[in-house]
């Protein structure tokens, strides 16, 4: 998926339609920001960053396989 439409996604809430999750909604302004400051970040480097946040652990928590293995 593009970065710029994953952006999209993000910014009109479709990404994950009627959540209500406080910490979702921190994940996705965290990954906003970290988008508008990486601008011209590789899929790469975006991907790194997903696995760096869903690794943390209360994301393990939530999800406890993390975001899958980084490549």
């Amino acid at each position: 998926m593009p970065l710029l439409f994953f952006l999209l996604l993000l910014g009109t809430g479709c990404a994950a339609p009627g959540r209500d999750q406080e910490w979702h909604r921190n994940v996705d302004a965290e990954v906003v920001t970290w988008l508008e400051r990486n601008r011209n970040a590789t899929a790469e480097q975006f991907m790194k960053e997903l696995h760096e946040i869903y690794n943390r652990p209360d994301m393990l928590k939530r999800f406890p396989h993390g975001f899958g293995p980084a490549k």
